[in-house]
C-alpha cells in the first residue's frame, strides 16, 4: 500500500484487517492457485472490519471463487 493511505500504523491496521478477513473467508474457496492483489486507496485507512470482510466477500463472489 503506498503512503497515500496513512502512515505506517495505519496501512500495518488495514493490512492485518485484510488478512484476517481472508483468513475467515478461505474455507469458502473453491479453487486454488490464484494472487489477490489489494489497492488501498485514500480513504482505506478508515475502513472497518465488516467493511473489508464485505470487500473480500464481494470480490471473491465476483471472480467465482467462493462456494
Amino acid at each position: 500500500m503506498s503512503k497515500k493511505v496513512g502512515k505506517s500504523v495505519v496501512r500495518h491496521r488495514l493490512k492485518r484487517l485484510y488478512i484476517e478477513a481472508f483468513r475467515n473467508l478461505k474455507g469458502h474457496i473453491v479453487k486454488e492457485g490464484f494472487d489477490l492483489v489489494i489497492i488501498g486507496r485514500k480513504d482505506a485507512g478508515n475502513l472497518k472490519y465488516k467493511e473489508v470482510y464485505n470487500d473480500i466477500e464481494k470480490l471473491l463472489s465476483w471472480g467465482k471463487l467462493l462456494k
